[in-house]
């Protein structure tokens, strides 16, 4: 494969690399790993001597400097990423200056170590063992109809980077949204007002929420992706899960149980649909059925 080719496939590499089946395999990315990774792909497009701070990788991120310090080493331990520092003087004060790049021959092994679509094909997901309360051992039903457990929540995946943001609605642009772009652009040259902002097309506003990433940071420990699915940290163990295509449609769910759904599924938060917001809720509400039964 040429490396060409690996340049607009990059994204199927990186899927691959953090699915649960790769877990243990020297490539094997968290989520983590792979968002910082991802970053720095999208900043190689424009030059692919990426010189960008810990700090301006965070912003762009929504992560901690403190996770980028440590995410990048183990990057290059993994063989994603080339880190070199370089030292300089300028009107005699030393600096240092790193430069990443990114190593595309990694991404394309990772890449040939997707099994064909007929071993897919042949790899039957096994449905999730219920076990009893009395085991003091959270019981995990990724999905439930009516009252019966089933297989794991199926999802859709687009490996498309024109991936509509939603196929039978415009952007919703709400006053939340306009307030947050008013107040990014305070005290910048380019601040903007209401007005200028309804002036932008679609197309223009999901990349200022959502970008390639597909998850739009609206304060601390709370994020959106381009579905309208909400969630919030920091509410106790549990974090809270919102469509916020509708007014007052919320759960409540443990966040271990929740990142097993996402784990047993294989996706992320980015991807999760309306659909499968229902689903989780579902599931959620018969579980309570079924302890207080």
């Amino acid at each position: 494969m040429q490396e060409k080719n690996i340049k607009t496939m990059y994204s199927d590499a990186l899927y691959w690399a953090t699915s649960p089946k790769t877990d243990g395999r020297d490539y094997h990315l968290t989520l983590r790993e792979e968002t910082v990774l991802r970053k720095l792909i999208h900043y190689s497009r424009s030059n692919e001597k990426i010189t960008y701070s810990n700090k301006l990788i965070g912003e762009h991120t929504f992560l901690k400097v403190d996770t980028i310090k440590k995410v990048i080493p183990i990057l290059v331990k993994l063989g994603y990423i080339r880190s070199i520092v370089s030292t300089g003087k300028d009107s005699g004060n030393h600096f240092k200056r790193r430069t990443i790049n990114i190593k595309w021959d990694r991404l394309e092994f990772v890449l040939s170590e997707i099994p064909k679509k007929e071993e897919f094909d042949n790899d039957k997901i096994p449905k999730p063992e219920v076990i009893s309360e009395e085991k003091q051992v959270e019981v995990v039903a990724p999905i439930v109809q009516e009252k019966t457990v089933t297989e794991v929540i199926p999802i859709e995946r687009t490996n498309s980077p024109t991936e509509k943001y939603n196929d039978n609605s415009a952007f919703k642009l709400t006053d939340d949204k306009i307030d947050w772009i008013i107040k990014m652009s305070e005290n910048s040259e380019n601040e903007v007002s209401e007005k200028a902002i309804k002036l932008l097309n679609d197309e223009e506003l999901l990349h200022i929420f959502y970008g390639e990433d597909g998850i739009w940071n609206v304060k601390d420990n709370l994020y959106e992706n381009k579905h309208l699915i909400r969630i919030e940290y920091n509410i106790g163990t549990r974090c809270k899960l919102t469509n916020a295509n509708e007014k007052g449609d919320y759960i409540h769910i443990d966040q271990r149980r929740f990142n097993k759904v996402l784990k047993d599924n294989n996706t992320e938060f980015r991807y999760i649909t309306i659909e499968m917001y229902e689903l989780i809720k579902l599931s959620e509400v018969q579980r309570l059925k079924l302890k207080t039964a």
